[in-house]
C-alpha cells in the first residue's frame, strides 16, 4: 500500500478499513423502471435527434406497420418506444428481448406442458387424479397481450438482428394477418386463461385463434445493424436509421439525465469533446458518456481528465466493437 495513495472518493481503500465516504444514489439510467418512473420520466428522458424520428413514428401509427430502428447500441432506440407510450398514454411498453435462442412462440404465448403433466399425476384424498386443462398452463406474452388488449399497446422487439433467419419473416406474417394460432387450444371451442401470470386478468379465445381485438399495436423493432434483412421483410416495415447525436445533442441528453443538478457546462463540453474524438475511432454508446459524467459530477467528483485516472476512462470508454 506504500505506493497507493488513497483518494477522497474511494469507499473501498484496500486497507481493510472502509472509509466514511457516502456513495451517491444510483444513476437514473441504471434503475429499473417502475410505475412511478412512468409518471415521471426524468430517469428515462428521450431527446428527439431529428424530425425524421417523429415523422416515421407517426407514419407507423397511421399505416399500422412495424417500425424497424437501426443504429448503435445505447443510441436511444428503446427510449423512443417508452417516449411514445408515455406521450400517447398507451401504458407499459411490452418488451420482448431477442436472443439467439428465441423462438416465435416466446413472443406469443407460453405453454407449461411439464407442470401440467406433473399436476395430472397428483392424487387427491378421494384417490382421484387432478383434472387439468391446457388453458390453465398457458400465459400470453408481449404480442399476445397486445393483440388481446382492448386498447392500443406499444410492443418493443429489442435486438431482432440476434434472431434466427426465419423469425423476422414469420413475425411479419402474423402482423399481416393480425392473428396467430395456439395449436394446443385448437380443439377447445372456448378457452379462458391469464396472461403474463397475471391471475386477475383473464382472456377468452375461441378455437385457439388469438386475433387483434382493438387498435393494432405500435410495433417497434430495434437492430444494432448486425444482420441484413430480407427484401420481403424490409418491404413490410418502415425503416429508421438513427444517426448518432451531435455534440449539442449529447449535451442536451446529459443535461436531461441530470435535470435537477446539471453539471458545469465547461467541464461537460470538455468531456463530450473527448468522448466524440474517441468515438470517431472506436464504437461507444451514450451511456458510456453518462457514466463518465456521473463520476465527475458527484460530491466527491473524480477528475477523469487527470492522467492518473486514465485507467478509469479507458475502462468506461472501452470499444463496443473491434
Amino acid at each position: 500500500m506504500d505506493d497507493i495513495k488513497v483518494e477522497t472518493w474511494w469507499k473501498f481503500t484496500g486497507t481493510g478499513v472502509a472509509s466514511d465516504v457516502v456513495i451517491p444514489p444510483m444513476p437514473s439510467w441504471r434503475k429499473k423502471m417502475n410505475n412511478d418512473d412512468r409518471e415521471n420520466d426524468d430517469a428515462y428522458p428521450y431527446i428527439p435527434l431529428s424530425a425524421k424520428e417523429i415523422k416515421l413514428v407517426n407514419a407507423a401509427l397511421y399505416l399500422r406497420r412495424p417500425l424497424l430502428i437501426t443504429g448503435k447500441p445505447g443510441g436511444g432506440k428503446s427510449s423512443l418506444a417508452r417516449a411514445v407510450a408515455k406521450e400517447l398514454g398507451l401504458g407499459e411498453v411490452l418488451n420482448w428481448r431477442i436472443t439467439t435462442e428465441t423462438t416465435l412462440n416466446d413472443g406469443l404465448y407460453r405453454y407449461d406442458a411439464l407442470s401440467r403433466l406433473n399436476d395430472s399425476q397428483f392424487i387427491d384424498q378421494k384417490g382421484e387424479k387432478k383434472r387439468t386443462t391446457v388453458a390453465e398452463y398457458l400465459t400470453l406474452e408481449a404480442i399476445g397481450v397486445a393483440f388481446t388488449s382492448k386498447t392500443q399497446k406499444v410492443v418493443l422487439i429489442d435486438e431482432i438482428d440476434k434472431s434466427d433467419v426465419d423469425l423476422p419473416n414469420n413475425l411479419l406474417h402474423i402482423f399481416e394477418e393480425n392473428s396467430f394460432e395456439i395449436p394446443e387450444l385448437k380443439r377447445e371451442k372456448e378457452s379462458e386463461f391469464t396472461h403474463n401470470n397475471d391471475q386477475e386478468h383473464f382472456e377468452t379465445i375461441f378455437n385457439g385463434a388469438v386475433t387483434c381485438q382493438g387498435e393494432f399495436p405500435l410495433i417497434i423493432m430495434t437492430s444494432n445493424g448486425d444482420k441484413e434483412f430480407s427484401p420481403a421483410f424490409m418491404r413490410r416495415v418502415l425503416h429508421l436509421d438513427m444517426a448518432p447525436p451531435t455534440e449539442e445533442q449529447f449535451a442536451e441528453i446529459v443535461n436531461a439525465h441530470f435535470k435537477n443538478d446539471k453539471p458545469k457546462q465547461d467541464i461537460l463540453s470538455k468531456i463530450i469533446g473527448s468522448f466524440m474524438e474517441k468515438n470517431k475511432k472506436e464504437y461507444l454508446s451514450t451511456d458510456q458518456l453518462l457514466n463518465a459524467v456521473y463520476l465527475i459530477h458527484h460530491e466527491k467528483g473524480v477528475d477523469i481528465t487527470d492522467e492518473n485516472n486514465e485507467d478509469i476512462i479507458e475502462s468506461i470508454w472501452h470499444a463496443l466493437r473491434v
